[in-house]
């Protein structure tokens, strides 16, 4: 009996219509020479009584089926479509910024001479874009909105920086704890590679934070810039005006503010201080008594401080010498620390510089330690600055104790709280009719008074 074998390629072994419905897939050429599972398939969108191709490219029933799924949880279908209706010239209307990018992505990948580096920087620049902006109508994409995108993003890249260190802080911590577990041992040499390797990683990324992030920032308002100019250009009815773009690029002040914006709660501040000791813990409380710079605490001496007066002189002020106050509970700790006879350093033997370079970091290991987000040593003053106008302290008292002017207390450390806004209403009684006023003579004063 003679036996015949089914070829590859019959109406037989064609696989059968996946649906998802509104989008159905089919098969129309295959198999493939290498994979005869593999076919090549087209995905439609069927709407309105027409239909949309979304996807084509070659592979097995279940790896389609995946590929849709996929591609609808992914983009949505609204998306799909535009992308789609790009490629073929048929865009009519974007309505967000997430449309905006993605159309034109997809009409970049549809261009033979992009190069395969440009459309992967274009991508991941896109993606920053449309996970900060993607839901912002085209209409109202203006300064405003892109000076917000520009806070944000340093705030988020000050962040991810941040947590980095965070992160080699503990390795580092752990290799230091090895190194001395292992002391005099064969295995002594490796660890001590490990804690040095670690040790120029992070300084090397303290270093990082230091540097204008401007270069990435600039690259994502390049490439929505690009999108819009090249949606102008070929989409009717889309907004005929060009992105501040050149307005929105971060200064360095901007950037170094962002840096050092993050101020830590009270609760916080005085969990990072339960972490420390030494020298380390005492500048920091005398920080956050004074609201001084971390040069005129590295320098301040024994004899500048007046218990009778609670008071401490700061010499080394960028503004000059200053009486700072000082409240009861921190002339009390200096009391107790405070050396027979001493009058040198009221930081002992540690050096300006060390001060200056080493207070950061032990302020950052307690911040790991105590799980609180990371701090910089100027941030103690700003909260300070804070916590005095939040209490209601008299502007030009406040500005003589830090040791600059109302005005420059005001711009630059002065943060305003929801809470600050609120107290401000309820102070001077806005919204409320004003109450009936008691008029009294001048003889029933003067009776009273008498």
């Amino acid at each position: 009996m003679t036996t015949t074998s089914k070829k590859p390629g019959k109406k037989s072994d064609k696989p059968s219509r996946i649906i998802i419905e509104p989008v159905r897939a089919r098969a129309i050429r295959g198999p493939h020479r290498d994979n005869k599972k593999s076919w090549y398939w087209r995905t439609e969108y069927h709407h309105d009584g027409s239909s949309d191709t979304l996807w084509t490219g070659w592979g097995t029933r279940q790896q389609v089926r995946e590929k849709i799924t996929k591609l609808i949880a992914s983009k949505g279908l609204d998306v799909l479509v535009a992308e789609t209706r790009v490629r073929r010239g048929e865009v009519t209307h974007i309505g967000t910024v997430e449309h905006l990018m993605r159309a034109w992505y997809a009409w970049w990948l549809d261009n033979p001479e992009a190069p395969a580096t440009t459309l992967k920087t274009y991508k991941y620049a896109a993606r920053h874009v449309v996970k900060a902006l993607g839901d912002v109508r085209i209409a109202r994409l203006d300064l405003t909105t892109l000076e917000a995108f520009k806070r944000n993003h340093l705030r988020a890249w000050v962040k991810r920086k941040h947590k980095e260190i965070e992160g080699l802080e503990l390795k580092l911590s752990a290799a230091q704890e090895r190194l001395e577990a292992v002391h005099g041992t064969d295995r002594a040499q490796g660890a001590a590679r490990t804690v040095e390797k670690l040790s120029a990683r992070l300084e090397a990324l303290e270093r990082r934070l230091k540097k204008p992030v401007k270069s990435t920032l600039a690259l994502d308002l390049k490439v929505l810039n690009a999108a819009w100019n090249w949606a102008r250009e070929r989409i009717d009815g889309f907004p005929n005006r060009k992105l501040a773009i050149k307005a929105v690029l971060p200064s360095k002040q901007e950037i170094h503010d962002a840096i050092n914006d993050h101020r830590p709660t009270v609760a916080d501040f005085w969990e990072v201080v339960s972490k420390l000791d030494g020298w380390a813990k005492l500048a920091v409380l005398l920080l956050a008594a004074t609201g001084a710079r971390k040069t005129e605490i590295g320098t301040v001496r024994w004899a500048s401080f007046n218990a009778e007066k609670k008071t401490l002189l700061l010499l080394d002020g960028k503004t000059g010498t200053r009486e700072a106050a000082l409240p009861l509970e921190t002339v009390e700790k200096l009391l107790k620390a405070r050396p027979e006879g001493a009058r040198g350093r009221i930081l002992g033997e540690v050096t300006v510089s060390t001060v200056q370079s080493g207070l950061a970091q032990h302020i950052r290991r307690a911040c790991v330690e105590a799980g609180v987000t990371y701090f910089s040593v100027h941030a103690i003053r700003r909260m300070v600055t804070d916590l005095m106008y939040a209490k209601g302290s008299d502007p030009s008292a406040a500005a003589a104790q830090l040791g600059h002017s109302v005005q420059t207390a005001l711009e630059h450390y002065r943060r305003v709280h929801p809470d600050d806004k609120a107290r401000a209403v309820a102070l001077a009684g806005l919204g409320a009719p004003p109450e009936e006023a008691t008029v009294v003579s001048l003889d029933e004063r003067r009776a009273k008074s008498g």
